[in-house]
Parts: C-alpha cells; structure tokens; sequence
C-alpha cells in the first residue's frame, strides 16, 4: 500500500505505516520526514498529472475540469488560505465575506475544519466551531445565517438541514464524538425520512424544497465521519486508513446488496 504525501506530517506516516510514498508536491520536506519515520529503501512516486489535447488552450481547460486543485500552484492555494484565515478572529467568528463585520456569521465557516483548512489540532479550529453553534445554534438544528436579517427573500426562513448536519461533521472532525453523537441522535429524532431544506426549530415543520438531496449528503458525510472517529479514537490515524481501505474494496467488490461483481 502506497501512501499519497503533499507534506511532512502525511509522508512521515507514509514512512510509519505504508510500502511507499507518493509524493504529490515538490516538497523536499516529505521526502526527509518519509526517510527519517522509516521509509528508507522503499519506493518513493512522484505524481504527475498528464493531460492531452488538440491545443494548449483546451489543455489548460480539461485540466482545470479534472483537477480544478491541481491546477492551483501550491503558493496560489497557500495565498487563498491565508487570505481566508486572515478574516477568523480570535473568539473563532469569521464574517460572511470579506471585510464583513464578525456577527455576520455564516455556517459555511464549518467547511473550513470539515475540509482540514484548519487543522483539527489546531485551536483556532475548536473556537471556530464553537462560536458558529452559539452564534447560529438553535438546539440541534443550525441556522446558515442569523435569523431575521434581510436576505431579499420573502418568508420565514428556517434553519438549514445541511448546515445542521455541518455541526455534526465538524464536531467529529474535532474528535469531540460524544457531542457530535448527541447532535445526530437529536436530529435523527426529529427529521422525517425525507429530510427538507429547512426547518422550522420551533414546530419542527419542514420547509423549502422536500426532499432535499444535499440534505441527505450531508447526512451521510456526517454519519460517515462519525464512524471515522470512533475508529480514530481506538486505533489511530493508521485504524482509519485500513478501515477506509476496507469499505473502498468491498464497495468495489461487491454490489449493493452484498453480491459479488462480475
């Protein structure tokens, strides 16, 4: 098993625990780390990403459709994230756009710890979801944005079913798996099979457009990362990667419902 590293910290676990690396930036670092861990004499991959076409111009586009990331050089990705927690302020809000004032909250925040923009070690990423479940929080249920501010739209607007399930995903993501297991329990208590866009906390009605598939992701994603740090929790980063391994194979191997390719 070979171990894709974009820096120290994922090639010294590829030097710990996998055949070999991949490296997939230019990063003299992960090679040292990936040697120092124990990845001397194992194979070391450097990725590439290859695209052909009729002319450089529609290159250049099928490779920013593929590998939209890829196709960001690794100071234009750093300059982004810096730009982004440049705005984070020390008691964890981030405004709604830039320049915004902090109280403008958006759930949207959480994507950055569920995504590891932040890192889940670091505090700032504790804070940052701690403030948006206070800020935006009603119950289990998260609103995207502060209730009763003008957003053009007529109507009473309820809180976000995605965005609820984004509480539960960035909670495990933290390791914090009692509170983000007491999250889930309450909202799986509460929504219908058929989970809406929004809902109304206070009667529990649903609202906008039902069902919402991206309400169903979300609660997949969010269901999925629970059980991913359950498995973290008693085994480590190396339990998860067997684990993920795993369901990768028998998803491939076996059809739903347990038969067998063929």
């Amino acid at each position: 098993m070979y171990l894709a590293a974009g820096g120290p910290r994922s090639a010294e676990l590829a030097g710990r625990v996998a055949d070999g690396m991949i490296g997939v930036v230019p990063d003299h670092r992960a090679v040292e780390a990936f040697e120092t861990a124990g990845g001397h004499g194992k194979p070391r991959l450097g990725q590439v990403h290859v695209c052909w076409a009729e002319d450089e111009a529609e290159a250049r586009r099928t490779a920013a459709r593929y590998w939209p990331r890829a196709a960001l050089g690794g100071g234009a990705r750093r300059e982004c994230r810096e730009r982004v927690l440049g705005e984070l302020r020390d008691d964890g809000r981030l405004p709604q756009v830039y320049g915004g004032h902090p109280d403008d909250a958006d759930a949207a925040g959480l994507l950055m710890v569920i995504f590891r923009l932040l890192d889940r070690r670091d505090r700032r990423a504790a804070g940052l979801v701690d403030a948006h479940l206070r800020l935006l929080g009603a119950g289990p249920f998260l609103y995207r944005y502060e209730p009763g501010r003008d957003d053009g739209f007529a109507g009473v607007e309820g809180a976000f079913v995605p965005c609820s399930w984004w509480a539960v995903s960035a909670l495990a993501a933290l390791g914090r798996l009692e509170e983000a297991e007491e999250r889930a329990d309450a909202l799986c208590a509460v929504l219908p099979p058929l989970l809406p866009e929004e809902i109304d906390p206070g009667t529990g009605l649903g609202l906008g457009n039902t069902p919402l598939v991206w309400s169903h992701m979300e609660m997949a994603r969010a269901l999925h990362l629970l059980d991913a740090a359950a498995v973290r929790r008693r085994f480590g980063v190396a339990g998860v990667i067997v684990w993920r391994l795993g369901r990768h194979l028998r998803a491939r191997v076996l059809r739903p419902g347990g038969r067998r390719r063929r």
